[in-house]
């Protein structure tokens, strides 16, 4: 997981690396669909229920542009910053978000998690500790910064990504 400040994103219930499972499954299953989505209303989706304007998540996907899915977002448990920084490709696939607003929302969220700044000082943070007794903990601040910020994804580091980060 990744740590946004000192507190560690935490995934809403049922919601792993391969997307959303049990009762947080997406709407695809409840038979819901996005396209119908009234933008200047808090409605959801399906036009049932409303959700809090003021919520973080509600706040940041309107001033990120993608306030259609609000409602489909908080449905499924992405009620706060954390849990939505945590939001995986299957997840968004699930919940009827395409593809390119996929990417964009990612980005989005890159940027916001960049702007957060994980705690890179932490000795206890796992990165930082698996570099550091490699030899290596110069490198922790620069690699989380650039997104590889849990064990997971550090072994996805190619070495082109090492070579872009001056390692």
């Amino acid at each position: 997981m990744m740590n946004v400040g000192m507190a560690k994103a935490k995934a809403p219930e049922g919601v792993g690396r391969r997307g959303m499972q049990g009762p947080a499954m997406g709407l695809a299953s409840r038979g819901a669909t996005v396209g119908n989505a009234n933008l200047n209303s808090s409605k959801g989706p399906t036009g049932q229920g409303s959700y809090d304007p003021n919520n973080e998540v509600a706040i940041f996907m309107k001033e990120a542009g993608f306030q259609m899915y609000t409602a489909v977002m908080l449905q499924n448990g992405f009620d706060d910053i954390e849990t939505l920084l945590a939001v995986e490709d299957a997840d968004l696939r699930s919940m009827g978000v395409p593809s390119y607003h996929a990417m964009r929302l990612k980005k989005s969220l890159q940027d916001l998690r960049r702007s957060l700044g994980p705690d890179e000082s932490d000795p206890n943070h796992p990165i930082v500790a698996f570099l550091s007794s490699a030899g290596l903990g110069q490198y922790a601040g620069a690699i989380i910064r650039s997104g590889f910020d849990d064990m997971e994804t550090l072994l996805l580091i190619e070495d082109g990504d090492l070579k872009e980060l001056g390692v």
